[in-house]
């Protein structure tokens, strides 16, 4: 695996791990009752309450647009190559 395959591949792994954090914490807050959570992506620490659920809720779909993006540079899946049909 040359290096932009790792360095995809670890964006990859770290944004999966970020939109799991972020379920997990609206889930907490949303279904379980709790009143905060605290959400650390590795990256950052971050303490969610109810009122910030919505925020995450609308920054998943941002994230799981990146993680399309980032598959298909790993494994070349959705890449078409045209060639003539003669």
């Amino acid at each position: 695996m040359d290096d932009l395959s790792q360095f995809y591949k670890q964006q990859y792994d770290a944004l999966k791990a970020r939109i799991e954090a972020y379920n997990t914490a609206i889930l907490a807050i949303t279904v379980e009752g709790v009143q905060s959570y605290t959400l650390d992506t590795g990256q950052t620490v971050t303490t969610v309450t109810q009122q910030n659920v919505t925020q995450l809720e609308n920054a998943i779909p941002r994230m799981m647009s990146q993680l399309e993006v980032l598959q298909t540079r790993l494994t070349g899946c959705g890449v078409v190559t045209g060639r003539p049909g003669w």
